[in-house]
C-alpha cells in the first residue's frame, strides 16, 4: 500500500490524499479517496495510474505482493531503451529544461 502512495508522489509531486485541514486528510486516507487530477498527472500513462490503483487497494488481501508487484507490465516498460521522458512534475523540481 505505501509503495502505491509513494509512486503516486513520485508521479506527481504532491500526496494523493491531502487536504484542507488534518481531519480530511485523515478521512481521504480511510475512505481511499484519490484521484489524478491534469494539472499534476499529465503526461503520466493509464498504465501507471493502473499500478497506482493496483497498488491502493483498501483490502490488504486484494493487493499485490512485492513480487507480483515488480510483475506489472508498467514497470517492465522502464526495461526498454527509450530517452527518459521530462514530466512537468520532473523539470519543475529539478530545474531542467524540457
Amino acid at each position: 500500500w505505501s509503495i502505491g502512495v509513494l509512486t503516486y508522489v513520485l508521479l506527481s509531486g504532491v500526496s494523493p490524499f491531502l487536504d484542507e485541514s488534518v481531519e480530511e486528510t485523515c478521512l481521504n486516507i480511510c475512505r481511499l479517496d484519490f484521484s489524478f487530477p491534469d494539472d499534476y498527472f499529465k503526461g503520466v500513462s493509464q498504465k501507471a495510474k493502473d499500478f497506482v490503483c493496483f497498488l491502493l487497494q483498501d483490502d490488504p488481501a486484494k493487493r499485490p505482493s512485492a513480487a507480483l508487484a515488480l510483475q506489472e507490465q508498467w514497470l517492465q516498460l522502464g526495461n526498454s531503451k527509450s530517452k527518459p521522458s521530462r514530466h512537468p512534475t520532473v523539470v519543475r523540481y529539478m530545474g531542467l529544461k524540457p
